[in-house]
């Protein structure tokens, strides 16, 4: 039976070839996520561009279409309390604004989960 020198491992890599090797799996693990990321927010971007560009145009349609139904609703408005009003029916905040928070609420959720996700399977 052989004995092992002393600067080689159990595996017979050097111990500088081994923290190579785990730096590199650091550093590979490191771009993953960050291209997890990445991706997600071009995605979400995307999807609020679009979700903006609908709302604009579905104001307009309304404006234009429907002129004596957005006097009526400003008006309506009006007449109400600020108490009893819905928060986000209101001439100066569409209700659009909600959807869009939500967006931005679950996009951020899924970032997480994606790199939690990311996380666990580099960890295994």
């Amino acid at each position: 039976m052989k004995r092992r020198r002393a600067e080689e491992s159990a595996d017979g890599l050097s111990p500088a070839v081994a923290r190579y090797q785990q730096r590199f799996a650091l550093a590979l693990k490191i771009q993953q996520m960050t291209l997890c990321v990445d991706n997600q927010s071009q995605d979400t971007s995307r999807e609020l561009q679009w979700i903006q560009s609908q709302a604009s145009l579905l104001l307009y349609i309304q404006s234009t279409w429907y002129p004596d139904a957005r006097k009526a609703k400003v008006a309506k408005l009006g007449n109400q309390t600020q108490a009893t009003a819905h928060p986000v029916e209101s001439f100066y905040e569409p209700a659009v604004a909600l959807c869009i928070q939500s967006q931005r609420s679950r996009r951020n959720d899924r970032i997480q989960q994606k790199s939690k996700a990311v996380v666990d399977m580099n960890q295994q």
